[in-house]
């Protein structure tokens, strides 16, 4: 334990830390920093300012990073562990763009060379998408966040159902306003 217990704030070090928070894109990013301590261990040090520096030369030199859709779907996540729960529209909307934004930042690093960032190509290097899972999302969910027709047979079936009794409701109106008329320059032709 750090003695004095209000070690962090002498220093200003809480200070920083809400900075950090001010710039976060997303709330997970808050938690992580939130969860910064103050630390002795210097090979994590120079670990932590290496990823820092790595990443203020991608910014420096412009770099096109994905800066988007960094959803937080841990509770989502975590719900969906239960047997027999299913995922939201909106959620799935924002899995599938979370997984694409980790996915284009991994195929950033894949491109860059290697000696430009390794500590944040090892962190890279942890990330774990499941073979076929956006893929799956895709074929559900299209890039505006509807559900596409094809994601199922029974859903096609009733789209498609739907359309046409739309086009069977649209006909009969027609032909009713057309009786309308019809009876309408009847009723002039009488007056």
């Amino acid at each position: 334990m750090i003695y004095p217990r209000n070690f962090e704030q002498k220093l200003g070090f809480d200070s920083i830390r809400d900075l950090i928070k001010e710039n976060c894109v997303s709330p997970m990013g808050i938690t992580l920093a939130d969860n910064i301590r103050f630390s002795s261990n210097t090979e994590n040090i120079k670990t932590l300012l290496s990823q820092t520096q790595e990443f203020i030369q991608i910014i420096d030199f412009g770099k096109s990073f994905p800066a988007n859709n960094y959803f937080d779907l841990r509770h989502e996540l975590t719900r969906l562990k239960l047997e027999g729960t299913y995922i939201e529209k909106d959620s799935l909307f924002d899995l599938k763009s979370s997984l694409t934004a980790i996915s284009d930042i991994i195929l950033f690093f894949k491109k860059s060379e290697a000696e430009d960032y390794p500590e944040l190509i090892k962190l890279c290097g942890r990330v774990f998408i499941p073979d076929g899972i956006l893929s799956a999302c895709d074929k559900i969910i299209d890039d505006k966040g509807g559900i596409r027709d094809t994601a199922s047979r029974q859903l096609l079936e009733i789209r498609n159902k739907l359309i046409v009794k739309s086009r069977q409701v649209l006909k009969e109106t027609k032909k009713a306003f057309d009786q309308a008329k019809n009876q309408a320059g009847c009723l002039k032709t009488l007056i």
